[in-house]
C-alpha cells in the first residue's frame, strides 16, 4: 500500500500521512480491527480503517491510547497506554529480540564498514572491558554510542536543527551497512542476515526501554559471556537511580546485580540461580564493599542471594532494594 512504510521499533504505528486528519502531540484513541499477518494491523481511528505497519503483537478488539508525532511530513503513532495483556507480550517479544544481539558478530563487518569509510566505536568497548572506574564521561560515551538512542537523535534533528551526533551511533552505522549489502555488495549473501540478526537485537532493547521508561543496553562483556545493563530513576521517598546488570555465565548460572544509588549511599544486591557462585561472590562482599568506600560511594548495604528467573521482574525490580 503507497505511503507505508518499514516498521520502526516500538509503539508506533506508520501510517499513510494525510488519510485522516491528525496534529502533532494529539492524542487519540484507537481500536485493533484486525491483524492478518505478523507487522501488519488494520486501527479504527476518528471512524476510518488505517492499515498499518508495527512491531508490537497486537491482537483483534484491543483498544490502544495514541500520541500522534509527526517528523518530515510522516505521522506516526505512539502507544502511550495499552491494556495489560498488551505490555506483556510487547516485554516478551522484545525480550526474545535482545538474545539475538552479539557484540562478537561486529567483528565479521569490519570489512564491510571499511567499504563504507566508517569504523564502528569500539573505543568505549575497550574501555569498558579494561578495569577502570566507571566514570561520568564513559558512560555518556556507552549510551551515545550504543544504537539506542538513534531515533531520538533524528527526532531531534529533524524538529530544531539542533546537532546531534550520529555518525557514531552502532544502529546508524547497521543501518548503512544494511542499505549497502541490499545494493548489491560482494558479501551480500554472507553479511546481510547477520547485520538483519544484530539490527533486530539493538531494536529489542530499543522495545524495552520505552515499556519500561528505562534505558536499557547491550553490554560489551568478554568472550563467551553476555549480558545487559538498564539504568532507571525512581520517584516518591528514597528517590534515586536504579542500575540492573544481567550476565549470562554460562555454566556458573545468571547473575543480576541490582545498585540503587541516592544522597544516602549506594546498595548493591547480588542475586544468581547457581548456589556456589553465589556463595564465592558472599565471600568477596567485604573487599567490595573497600573498594567503594575507597572510591568516595558511601556503600549502605551489600549482600548476594540465591534466586531464580533473574531479570527485571524479579521481586520487583520497581522496588527499592
Amino acid at each position: 500500500m503507497e505511503g507505508i512504510h518499514p516498521a520502526l521499533p516500538v509503539f508506533r504505528l506508520l501510517i499513510p500521512s494525510g488519510l485522516i486528519p491528525l496534529k502533532d502531540g494529539e492524542v487519540v484513541k484507537g481500536v485493533v480491527v484486525d491483524v492478518p499477518s505478523q507487522g501488519k494491523a488494520s486501527i479504527r481511528l476518528k471512524g476510518k480503517v488505517v492499515e498499518t505497519r508495527t512491531l508490537l503483537p497486537l491482537k483483534e478488539g484491543e483498544e490502544l491510547t495514541f500520541k500522534v508525532e509527526v517528523v518530515k511530513g510522516e505521522v506516526r503513532l505512539r502507544v502511550i497506554q495499552a491494556v495489560g495483556a498488551l505490555r506483556d507480550r510487547s516485554l516478551v517479544k522484545a525480550r526474545e529480540a535482545k538474545t539475538l544481539w552479539d557484540f562478537r558478530a561486529l567483528k565479521d563487518l569490519s570489512p564491510l564498514l571499511r567499504d563504507l569509510k566508517e569504523r564502528l566505536p569500539f573505543e568505549w568497548v575497550n574501555r569498558f572491558l579494561s578495569l577502570k572506574p566507571f566514570t561520568e564521561e564513559m558512560i555518556r560515551t556507552i549510551i551515545n554510542h550504543s544504537g539506542i538512542l538513534l531515533e531520538g537523535k533524528l527526532k531531534r534533528l529533524a524538529a530544531s536543527g539542533e546537532e546531534v551526533e550520529t555518525e557514531a551511533d552502532l544502529k546508524a552505522l547497521l543501518l548503512k551497512a544494511r542499505k549497502l549489502l541490499q545494493e548489491g555488495h560482494r558479501e551480500r549473501e554472507r553479511l546481510l542476515p547477520l547485520v538483519d540478526r544484530l539490527i533486530k537485537g539493538l531494536e529489542g532493547y530499543q522495545m524495552e526501554s520505552r515499556i519500561t521508561h528505562s534505558l536499557s543496553l547491550p553490554l560489551p562483556l568478554w568472550e563467551g559471556v553476555r549480558g545487559d545493563v538498564i539504568f532507571k530513576g525512581s520517584e516518591g521517598r528514597g528517590k534515586g537511580y536504579y542500575c540492573l546488570i544481567t550476565i549470562d555465565l554460562g555454566e556458573r548460572g545468571v547473575l543480576g546485580i541490582w545498585i540503587f544509588y541516592s544522597g544516602e549511599g549506594l546498595s548493591v544486591r547480588f542475586v544468581g540461580n547457581n548456589k556456589g557462585l553465589v556463595e564465592d561472590l558472599a565471600m568477596h562482599l567485604p573487599r567490595l564493599g573497600e573498594r567503594l568506600s575507597s572510591a568516595g560511594l558511601k556503600p549502605i548495604s551489600i549482600r548476594a542471594e540465591y534466586g531464580e528467573g533473574i531479570g527485571p521482574s524479579y521481586r520487583g525490580f520497581e522496588e527499592r532494594i
